[in-house]
């Protein structure tokens, strides 16, 4: 079995070295090197068995079992390495040569240390008595190594690794059985001493099957691999070749055809099989267009030159049927790996179509050119850069330019040929550039001049043309004379100047009604073309029907009468529009007495009317929805109760308040911009709700109101109000988010609740404000004893108000203990309310009071000063330094600058900020987050300690709480009440803990109340506490007389 295993060990090193490459991992290499050197020192094992002739020095047990310790501990470290070192290759090919030699290195080492100095070794075997104690320990020494390596292997599962990996892991397991083995025998004949070379044997077949896999095997497949993708790209280029549209022709290094495609057989008329192993000049026969001599083919040159030839675009192939096609064609040579030329590959297109169209396109042109010499304008093309490419005959001829080689030049240029003309070409390259400037046609006149015979004027049209690069490719100019028509035209504007120079509605009529004459600004009113003659027309056409009667039988008649009728009255534009206008209708009499024609002036007055008409709309409207307003409101609802009262009947009549609950949070964390487009949203949606002859109104703010008449009965009433919240639950979408509103209605019915308008909005308000109170979406009806409870809230909202300046505020203190030290080590400040009738209110009471009408802002504020100031007093007074705790509200955190605030509190107090603590609830700094990271952020850094309150009763995301710059965890009450009796309880805390621990937070438990609560909770090693078990909240002085006891 020893030379089963040598000889093992010696092909593991021969296939890991002589299979070496750079892409297999370098765990192999050290392998196939360690194993060489095993199977050296196995060698000696092997010479040095009692019995065998002398190796160098007497052989025996002890100098066996020395060899043997070695190569096994040579090949755990070997086996352990491997396991440690990552699967792959290393860069360094020399390094390889390192490892042999300093493996051989080790092995002669051995070598020399057992044969030369046997003696200074420990024993490792007494003869009658079995192995000694260090052979054993070693044995076990080597197991706990492969152990070792078996631990590695299982540790870097997940990490990518070689399938091969599980044969060394299955080895080293092996070993782990063999060298136990080593550990039993008492002789080196009997069973364990077998078994362990047995299994020994067996580790080293599946270390061989590891390296040949990696060096053998894998290499193979991955060489099938190669030979499979080799055959599919041929596959591939072989289908590209059948399905291109370009003819393809392969030839071999002499110019021989090898391969035709599809189209090459189309196009030349020669099938694959023909022309194969004949010349390509044989079947690629092809000739000048223009000469019809035989053009060389392009396989020819690029066989002789080595690069890309392609032949000129007026080629011709003659195919096998002799027939004739215009083709384009290239060719480029086939190169092996060593960049000789070994073929040459012909690809060409039929562009007979093409040809065909060129010359089309040639005949149409000249064509072109003929109609445009034979046009009596000018017509000029000039390139990107200005140059002059044609021009016509006319425009030639105009510029006296026949004859001159003008192409190519530019305005500049031709303007030193002409001494006449020269303005005229500078004046042009002037309208050229802001022609291009545009970036459009420009129409404008230009002037030229004729020799002797003044000048003449041109109506010019400048188009430029563009690359789709944007950059200047052409100009197109065309130019027809318009001399005598402005001419004409400067007669006609001196007549009419002064009627038209004015922006009034001009016309002249006879006394009839027949239209003379329209100015530009009357038919500009009237929506007739410039150009269109209205002489003849009737004068009634102007105005609609409405009005004609007023025109014919009053105002021209008072006219006529007393010279001149003036006022306001109405015309009538051809799209029907009706145009408001102030009038003034003059008669003009003849030398002879005699009624001469009627003359026209009037003014458009529609901006003053509508002035007029959205002055008294905004009056009454809200300008962001569009509803009615409350003045408006106000006045319908007077109308209907006075229609009520006037016609003595008991019409049941509903008015409703409205109220967007949260609005004002939406407002401020998405901006008002937003909050305008859900006001606007909700008033869409509550038109829906209203029925006929129902008003809605906007009260103000975030609030509506609704009138609803004519109601058969209250329920009526109730079903506007259900379905208000009902299109109200639907998701608004605003900003690219959901969000979701909801409303508290009041109602009040006429006449069984109130009878006068002030009283019904007022019942509606206390309807509304009962809502409120009964949660989100409620509607509350109008009962009598609602004004009390209004009244009492008021008046506590009025006592509130004065509170602070009355200094009826106070803090209490309740103490935070340290479990560790038994001693307090923090505070939590708590508001009070002492009101001089009622006596100390609940903060249930009236700090949700102040959170709803804003009272919290100031109030907060004080606290915050208030603790700064007090904990600096007690620190000033000799007392230990601590921390004292605030709870910051969510408007106090949404609304006012937080970190203003507290900067200012502790500058005033001289309190140190590593002994304030802001406790703020996860539920609020979790509705905007990354604005809550910025806050948070800047008061850590001006050294301020945070904590989240209540913690666990919100949905704080993970991601968000890692990134929370916070100190502190604080478990809420609620769930230390339930401690340890509730098992949801536990396990809530249990997990808070664990998460405080693992992002390194400190921990205070809220409302310990119980000694079990309290045994709990030091056994999770929550240290700091809070709650009745050791002191309910208690004003300053008891507070100090507290810890002044404790010191």
């Amino acid at each position: 079995m020893e030379t089963i295993a040598i000889v093992v060990a010696v092909l593991v090193f021969g296939i890991g070295w002589n299979a070496y490459s750079v892409e297999r991992p370098f765990n192999i290499v050290l392998l196939s090197c360690a194993f060489l050197a095993v199977g050296l020192l196995d060698f000696a094992h092997m010479l040095s068995y009692a019995g065998m002739p002398d190796f160098v020095t007497p052989s025996g047990v002890q100098k066996g079992i020395d060899f043997w310790l070695a190569a096994r501990f040579l090949a755990a470290f070997a086996l352990l390495s491997a396991a440690l070192l990552p699967w792959k290759p290393f860069p360094f090919k020399w390094l390889r040569y390192v490892v042999l030699a300093v493996s051989l290195s080790v092995a002669l080492l051995v070598y020399w240390v057992i044969l030369f100095h046997e003696s200074d070794l420990p024993a490792t075997f007494i003869a009658g008595k079995g192995l000694t104690p260090f052979k054993i320990g070693s044995e076990y020494f080597i197991v706990f190594i492969h152990l070792l390596t078996v631990g590695a292997f299982l540790a870097g599962a997940r990490k990518p690794k070689p399938d091969y990996v599980v044969d060394l892991l299955a080895a080293v397991a092996i070993m782990v059985l063999s060298e136990l083995c080593f550990t039993l025998y008492s002789s080196v004949t009997d069973i364990f001493n077998l078994m362990g070379h047995a299994y020994k044997v067996l580790a080293y077949v599946f270390i061989y099957r590891a390296v040949f896999v990696s060096s053998v095997q894998e290499p193979y497949k991955r060489l099938r691999q190669s030979e499979r993708h080799v055959w599919q790209e041929k596959e591939r280029a072989q289908v590209t070749l059948i399905s291109i549209g370009d003819g393809v022709i392969t030839t071999d290094e002499k110019g021989l055809i090898e391969y035709l495609n599809p189209v090459a057989e189309q196009l030349s008329g020669w099938s694959c099989v023909e022309a194969q192993g004949l010349p390509l000049s044989r079947i690629f026969n092809v000739i000048n267009e223009y000469t019809r001599t035989v053009v060389e083919n392009p396989v020819e040159e690029c066989l002789r030159g080595g690069e890309v030839v392609a032949l000129a675009n007026h080629t011709i192939l003659i195919r096998q049927d002799g027939s004739e096609i215009s083709i384009e064609d290239s060719a480029a040579p086939i190169r092996s790996r060593s960049g000789s030329i070994i073929g040459a590959v012909l690809v060409f297109h039929d562009v007979t179509e093409r040809q065909e169209a060129r010359k089309a396109l040639r005949e149409s042109e000249e064509r072109l050119r003929t109609l445009i010499n034979a046009m009596p304008d000018i017509v000029c093309f000039k390139d990107g850069d200005g140059r002059w490419l044609e021009a016509n005959d006319f425009d030639l001829k105009l510029l006296k330019l026949e004859g001159i080689p003008y192409h190519g030049k530019t305005n500049y240029e031709l303007a030193e040929l002409s001494d006449f003309y020269s303005e005229t070409f500078y004046s042009s390259e002037s309208s050229d550039e802001d022609a291009w400037r545009s970036g459009g046609p420009r129409r404008a006149n230009e002037v030229i001049p004729r020799p002797g015979d003044g000048n003449m004027v041109f109506d010019v049209i400048k188009v430029p043309l563009f690359n789709t690069d944007g950059s200047r490719k052409g100009l197109v100019v065309v130019g027809r004379d318009i001399t005598e028509m402005i001419k004409a035209q400067n007669e006609r504007q001196q007549l009419s100047s002064i009627l038209e120079a004015t922006p009034e509605f001009v016309s002249i009529s006879t006394l009839d009604g027949r239209r003379v004459y329209l100015n530009q600004a009357g038919k500009r009113m009237l929506g007739i073309p410039d150009e269109e003659d209205v002489t003849g027309l009737s004068t009634l056409q102007a105005y609609p029907q409405w009005i004609w009667g007023f025109i014919r039988n009053e105002a021209i008649p008072y006219a006529i009468d007393n010279g001149i009728w003036e006022g306001e009255s109405t015309l009538l534009s051809r799209d029907g529009t009706e145009i408001p206008v102030s009038q003034v209708i003059i008669a003009h009499k003849a030398a002879n007495s005699q009624e001469g024609f009627l003359s026209t002036i009037a003014r458009d007055i529609s901006e003053r009317k509508r002035f007029e008409e959205r002055l008294l709309h905004q009056s009454n409207h809200d300008a962001l929805s569009g509803l009615p307003n409350r003045l408006l409101f106000h006045d319908r609802l007077g109308q209907v109760l006075a229609h009520a009262q006037a016609s003595h009947t008991d019409h049941l009549m509903a008015v409703m308040l409205l109220d967007l609950n949260r609005f004002k949070i939406i407002n401020d964390t998405l901006g008002h911009d937003v909050g305008d487009v859900l006001l606007k949203e909700a008033a869409l949606r509550f038109a829906t709700c209203m029925r006929g002859g129902d008003t809605i109104a906007r009260w103000g703010g975030d609030e509506f109101a609704f009138l609803l008449p004519n109601l058969g009965h209250f329920e009526e009433a109730a079903e506007v109000a259900a379905s208000i919240l009902n299109v109200l639950s639907q998701p608004f979408l605003l900003a690219g988010k959901e969000i979701f509103v909801s409303a508290s209605i009041g109602i009040t019915l006429y006449p069984t609740d109130e009878q006068t308008r002030e009283a019904l909005i007022q019942n509606a308000e206390v309807a509304m404000y009962r809502a409120k109170e009964q949660g989100e979406s409620a509607y509350q009806f109008f009962t009598g004893d609602m004004n009390a409870r209004a009244f009492e809230r008021l008046a506590m909202e009025n006592s509130l108000r004065k509170a602070l300046d009355r200094n009826e505020l106070l803090l209490y203190y309740q103490p935070q203990v340290d479990l560790e030290t038994g001693k307090i080590s923090g505070m939590e400040a708590l508001l009070r309310w002492r009101h001089p009738e009622l006596g100390m209110v609940s903060p249930a009471q009236f700090i949700p009071l102040a959170e709803e009408t804003g009272l919290i802002l100031p109030i907060g504020a004080w606290v915050l000063r208030e603790a700064c100031r007090q904990n600096k007093a007690w620190q000033d007074a000799g007392m230990a330094r601590m921390r004292v705790s605030v709870n910051l509200s969510a408007r106090q955190f949404q609304q006012q600058d937080i970190v203003e605030m507290t900067a200012s509190a502790l500058q005033e107090s001289g309190l140190s900020a590593d002994c304030l603590e802001l406790e703020l609830t996860e539920s609020y700094i979790m509705k905007n987050p990354e604005v809550a990271i910025s806050t948070l952020k800047r008061l850590e850094e001006m050294g301020v300690f945070l904590s989240v309150d209540d913690f666990g009763t919100g949905y704080s995301s993970l991601s968000y709480l890692r990134r929370f710059p916070i100190h502190c965890l604080k478990i809420d009450q609620s769930f230390v009440r339930d401690i340890p009796g509730n098992v949801d309880a536990v396990a809530i805390v249990s997990a808070i803990v664990a998460m405080a621990r693992s992002l390194m937070l400190e921990l205070v438990a809220e409302g310990v109340e119980t000694r079990e609560q309290l045994d709990y909770l030091k056994q999770l090693q929550c240290n700091r506490m809070q709650g009745y078990l050791f002191s309910r909240p208690i004003p300053a002085q008891e507070f100090e007389e507290l810890v002044k006891n404790q010191q």
